[in-house]
């Protein structure tokens, strides 16, 4: 049976906002959690392929962070509260690159795709829907993992569906806060300066592994623990996706809002 992860974000042992959420990936700290949360979606089956850190000078290794749950809807004002993290590594470590994206379908459509948090070496550079000016990585080398839902939102399927679905990471193009399947970045306007096209798209020329990119679906509160257990907990408890143990508040600054993006 498939077990869907959903937060609980109530009674808070760890805040977490903007500023010291990209300080978790300091000195360091992006790679081991990437290699602890590699570990934990082996012993659950949710990864596909070489999953490991890409090592090399000019490799982005990129992680997709979902504020809500694994099946959820953008119904109620939650636009764009998702976050794609791009590292890229550079010669003294990676230099972090961070877009406002949403992964959830802002409607209820039968069969509608929804991406499950795993690990996923699935993903290589190309545009989307093979338009030039619209530079993606995509799924385009190897299966990912689904959930789907009827038009009242609730999930057909009992274990995850696996295959090769075109599931991307692109630009909004002509259409706003939805998602159907893809992990869509927020629509380039002058508030946001315009990231897709001065940030994003020149971020995916210069990457070195264009052919070879993992992506790492996970969790605001998934992140969060793995944190907790490099710095405080003795032991590594469950993940989300396995048993929640410990929670997580998440405040209206928890999302980025233009003053922090990083500059490509």
């Amino acid at each position: 049976m498939l077990t869907y992860y959903s937060p609980n974000i109530k009674n808070t042992p760890l805040f977490l906002n903007v500023k010291n959420f990209l300080k978790l990936f300091e000195g360091g700290n992006f790679k081991e959690i990437w290699n602890l949360y590699t570990g934990y979606c082996k012993a659950l089956g949710r990864t596909v392929g070489d999953v490991s850190f890409r090592e090399n000078l000019g490799d982005i290794n990129v992680m997709g962070i979902k504020r809500d749950p694994e099946v959820h809807f953008n119904l109620s004002g939650t636009f764009y509260n998702d976050m794609l993290v791009v590292a890229k590594n550079v010669h003294n470590g990676q230099k972090f690159y961070v877009y406002k994206v949403t992964m959830d379908p802002k409607s209820k459509k039968n069969r509608i795709a929804h991406l499950l948090l795993g690990m996923y070496d699935s993903y290589n550079i190309r545009p989307h829907r093979w338009i030039s000016l619209r530079k993606a990585i995509c799924q385009d080398r190897d299966e990912v993992f689904l959930a789907r839902t009827d038009k009242e939102g609730n999930v057909i399927n009992a274990t995850p569906y696996s295959g090769l679905f075109g599931i991307n990471i692109h630009d909004s193009g002509i259409f706003n806060n939805t998602s159907l399947g893809c992990t869509v970045l927020e629509k380039d306007n002058w508030e946001n300066k315009r990231h897709y096209k001065k940030s994003f798209k020149p971020l995916l020329k210069s990457a070195a592994n264009f052919d070879n990119i993992v992506y790492a679906v996970t969790s605001l509160e998934a992140i969060s623990r793995l944190y907790h257990s490099l710095h405080i907990a003795d032991d590594l408890q469950p993940l989300p996706i396995d048993r929640p143990v410990f929670k997580v508040a998440v405040d209206k600054n928890a999302f980025l809002t233009k003053k922090y993006f990083l500059k490509g």
